[in-house]
């Protein structure tokens, strides 16, 4: 709990601004940063601090992936990509809808 207990805060701020990239329509966006975060910061982080710190390094990747996880779903919400979704174009309704 030490390791993982202070980064819940970015975990908290990942997930918002993940939930506004889905809520925008951009739901790649939000699973590459949630891949992204998990599946190349954490594995690898994890691997490499187990071989020097034990179960305690494993513990330390979870923080770290939340951490860089956060701050790059704010960079990304920051660049401002996600405003270019227009919900109500949907290209397979016919006028008729």
């Amino acid at each position: 709990m030490r390791y993982v207990a202070p980064s819940f805060g970015f975990m908290g701020i990942m997930r918002a601004y993940n939930g506004s990239f889905r809520g925008a329509g951009k739901t790649l966006t939000a699973a590459a940063v949630a891949v992204g975060a998990n599946g190349f910061v954490r594995l690898p982080f994890a691997y490499v601090a187990s071989q020097f710190m034990g179960s305690d390094g494993i513990w330390l990747a979870f923080a770290v992936s939340n951490v860089i996880g956060a701050v790059v779903a704010y960079a990304w919400y920051q660049r401002g990509t996600w405003r270019e979704v227009d919900l109500a174009d949907d290209p397979g309704a016919s006028p008729a809808d």
